[in-house]
């Protein structure tokens, strides 16, 4: 899976909104048997300061498959319509 970008909108930055979407996006990958190349900073700097999701990150030598891609996008998508208020 690859997370290349990370946005929520104005009125909910600053609520942990973000890192939450990264979490979501790391634990379905967990679940799914899938590493995670984490292109975007954000999700980047999440996944070096947790020991516990070492173990998924995405070697160079890995292939990561255009659906594993299509379901990292969908899950932020998802994500991002809720309605947080």
């Amino acid at each position: 899976m690859i997370i290349d970008h990370t946005e929520v909108i104005e009125k909910h930055e600053g609520k942990s909104i973000g890192k939450q979407l990264v979490i979501t996006a790391i634990d379905f990958a967990r679940q799914h048997g899938m590493k995670v190349l984490p292109i975007c900073p954000f999700a980047n700097a999440i996944m070096a300061k947790a020991v516990e999701y070492k173990d998924l990150l995405a070697g160079s030598d890995e292939q990561i498959t255009s659906s594993q891609i299509f379901i990292s996008t969908v899950i932020i998508q998802m994500n991002m319509r809720m309605d947080f208020e």
